[in-house]
Formats: C-alpha cells, structure tokens, sequence
C-alpha cells in the first residue's frame, strides 16, 4: 500500500519465521512506511523509515520493546522542522540502539546529515549533531558509523568549482562520547576521475 507495512518474524520450534506482529504506516500517518528498517543488536529497538510522510519531508519511527517475545511499541517520532527531502530516507544505527544517523537530501543535490543520540534505551532521542556542506553531492554521497558511535565516515562529489571535476572526498570524524559533537579528524581526497568513496566501511572502534 501507499502507506506501507512492517512485519515482525521470529524463529519457533521448527525453526520456521512465523510473523508475530504488524506495523502499519496507516496508525502513524506514514507515506512509504518501511523504506529502511533497522534493529538493535539484541532484538529490542526498531527504526521505520517513511521517507514520503509529510508532503516528502519524511519522518522516522522507532520502537522498542522489552524482550524478543513481547510486541514492540512505538517510542518516538524523529524529523525536523526544515525544509528538507526523504528525511529517513538513508539511516544507520548503533547495535546498542543509541545512536541514530539519518541522511536528508533537498530538491537538489544539497543535504544534511542529523545525529540523534540517547543514554539508555528508555530514553528519547535528541538532536546531537548537524553536518551540512554546500560543497559535498548529498545526492551521491554514502556513510558509514562505528559500532561505538565514535566514529563516522562520509564520501561525496565535490563541487567541480572548488575542488576539480570529477574528484571525490572522504571526511573521517570522532568524537569522545555520544553526547559530544563529532570533529573532523581527517579527509582523505582520491584521485581525479577515480569513484573514491562508493563504498564506506569502518571498524566497530573506529
């Protein structure tokens, strides 16, 4: 459907996934529910994307749930209040739950990255961070975050204007905790023509 579902599986006796639960854009007022799902590592936290919600604006659910045989139950609804595009649309989460980056694109190539962090999984998740450059190709670019929440990565086009046709970029950012902000640490620049930064990965540490 328009609105979109998201089907919950677990493992029974005979080692068959039978769905216990269903999640329905409709109950959230969601447009494209289920474009991207993550879980936490141990089975208990859940984000749905719904990119389309809002005229396009897009928006992010995340649930919770307090053991792998109990339903989960919505927690949170994260967007922002700017003028944006598929917010959701790309996410990426820690395995404990507590750290959530989400990828916006505009109209254009123009974008941001937002950085939501928590202490404990009962807790709401609060805007930590907002990484935006009018000199980075949101609209091709790719990220990648630590286990730990320390570390994240991120590739994109450069601005022909300012840094040469064609070549490409790869910023390393840390930080020491996930209540501080992320500083950039390093770029790495590849070559003229090469497609440096298609693909971004990073250790669980960083």
């Amino acid at each position: 459907t328009a609105t979109g579902l998201v089907e919950i599986s677990r493992l029974n006796s005979n080692l068959d996934f039978v769905v216990s639960q269903y999640i329905y854009g409709m109950d959230y007022m969601a447009e494209d529910f289920g474009s991207d799902v993550k879980m936490s590592a141990d089975g208990t936290m859940l984000t749905i994307s719904a990119p389309l919600t809002d005229n396009i604006t897009g928006a992010l659910f995340v649930f919770c749930r307090d053991g792998l045989t109990q339903p989960f139950t919505f927690q949170q609804r994260l967007n922002v209040d700017e003028e944006i595009y598929s917010f959701g649309k790309t996410v990426s989460i820690t395995p404990d739950g507590l750290v959530v980056v989400v990828l916006t694109r505009r109209w254009s190539d123009t974008g941001s990255l937002y950085i939501f962090s928590r202490n404990l999984l009962e807790c709401y998740f609060s805007l930590v961070q907002k990484f935006e450059d009018q000199y980075i190709n949101w609209g091709n670019s790719n990220f990648a975050l630590s286990a730990d929440g320390t570390t994240l990565i991120y590739g994109a086009a450069c601005s022909s204007s300012s840094f040469g046709r064609g070549k490409r970029a790869v910023y390393i950012n840390s930080r020491k905790s996930r209540i501080d902000k992320f500083y950039l640490q390093q770029r790495l620049d590849g070559k003229e023509g090469e497609y440096f930064g298609y693909q971004l990965d990073v250790s669980s540490c960083g």
